[in-house]
Order: structure tokens, then C-alpha cells, then sequence
């Protein structure tokens, strides 16, 4: 019971049959006038455990090397669509198939796919019990430049860099 114009926060467990990103509705009810609210609430399930990650083991480091990355003059840029393009070995060390949803949190600079031609983003990828899968990790290429002058009252011009060719790419 919680008096007028007081709040609360409320916790609560919810326990998905399924994996994956869900919506659901939970229903707030005022006894006094007799409304109902609505609250929304997105989640991704996973399943029973852990984090995820306690799943799986990266087995060829627990370091992403990119190595030297050079930019290539303006003029070339649209040659190609990423600076560099490194794979990375997932395997399952679990008994259970895993659903996998790999983003970067860099998603402005990094891509990642699950197929070598990199056309199809690294989600909802089912892994097999204690078998392996092959991500795509890919360095977006910056392809123009422009000022950014909130900087500019220390006296660094800092430029930011931003891609017009790549505009489109789902980066989530």
C-alpha cells in the first residue's frame, strides 16, 4: 500500500519462458479511484545463470588487436567500407544452446557480423553446446572531417571524425 502522492520503488523478478529482447505490460492499480496504469518494460532475457559471458570463452586472446590502423587519403575512402576486419573465435562452454547478441559499445567505430561477407549483424546467433562461432569484428572507416568547435577555448582544434559513406548501417 503506498499513501497519495508518495513513491516507491518497487523490484521485482521476472522469470521469461523464452530468450531474447521482450515488451511487456505491468498493470498499476489505484484502489481509491479505481484506474489502471500502464507500465511498459523492454528487456533481453537470458537464460537461467550467470552472466552470459561466464557461457562462453574468446579463445585466441582475452585482447582485441587491431594492430596499426592507417586512414587512407579522402580520395580513396571509397575503395573500402572499413579500415580493418579481424575474426573472433566464440566457444560455448556450456551444456545448453546459447543465443548470442554481440554489439560493440563503440557502435559509432565498430561493426560486428556474423557471416564472413559481413552483410548480416552478429544477433540472434544460436550456439551450440560446446560448439564454436566466428564473429567479425570491423573498424568503420571515417571518411570526412569537420570542426568541432566546442574545444576551441583551450586552443586545440579538435576534429571530429564522422562517415557520410557509411550512413545507413543499423548501429544500435
Amino acid at each position: 500500500r503506498l499513501e497519495g502522492g508518495k513513491q516507491q520503488r518497487i523490484s521485482f523478478k521476472c522469470i521469461p519462458e523464452v530468450p531474447g529482447r521482450q515488451t511487456h505490460s505491468i498493470i498499476v492499480r489505484d484502489i481509491r479511484c479505481n484506474t489502471d496504469s500502464t507500465v511498459v518494460v523492454s528487456f533481453t532475457a537470458r537464460k537461467k545463470g550467470k552472466e552470459s559471458s561466464s557461457f562462453v570463452r574468446i579463445p585466441d586472446s582475452d585482447m582485441l588487436q587491431f594492430g596499426d590502423c592507417y586512414i587512407a587519403p579522402k580520395q580513396s575512402m571509397h575503395m573500402q567500407k572499413y579500415i580493418k576486419t579481424i575474426p573472433m573465435q566464440i566457444e560455448s562452454v556450456h551444456h545448453e544452446p546459447l543465443l548470442l547478441n554481440i554489439r560493440s559499445n563503440l557502435a559509432n567505430q565498430i561493426l560486428i557480423f556474423s557471416d564472413e561477407e559481413l552483410s548480416i549483424p552478429a544477433e540472434n546467433i544460436t550456439l551450440l553446446p560446446e560448439c564454436d562461432a566466428t564473429v567479425y569484428i570491423c573498424m568503420l572507416v571515417p571518411v570526412a572531417g569537420r570542426k568541432d568547435t566546442k574545444f576551441n577555448n583551450v586552443g586545440f582544434g579538435s576534429v571530429t571524425l564522422w562517415d557520410e559513406y557509411n550512413k545507413g548501417v543499423s548501429r544500435e
